[in-house]
């Protein structure tokens, strides 16, 4: 399961992995380690893709089991999107 603190921890490094890798502390390696950069990076993929909505119904329908069994709310949701998703993030 993802948490949000892992969620924080990809936010603080703005996704990219190289700067986790090289900058980021033993502690928060810890917490979020690759395994949970990879799983936090598709989900982060799916959705892009089901706010564009170029999902399948079934794909859509098990994205959102997914989210739901990560807890991950519209909030958490939106953060993501609108921190990566988006055309104008920096």
């Amino acid at each position: 399961m993802i948490t949000r603190e892992q969620i924080g921890i990809y936010i603080k490094y703005n996704g990219d992995m190289d700067g986790y890798a090289r900058f980021g502390s033993i502690e928060e390696n810890k917490i979020l380690g690759d395994r949970g950069w990879y799983e936090i990076n598709i989900l982060l993929q799916d959705i892009i893709r089901m706010k564009n909505n170029v999902l399948s119904f079934d794909f859509l329908s098990r994205l959102k089991t997914r989210l739901q069994e990560n807890e991950f709310g519209d909030d958490i949701i939106d953060v993501l999107y609108n921190k990566f998703g988006t055309s104008n993030n920096e």
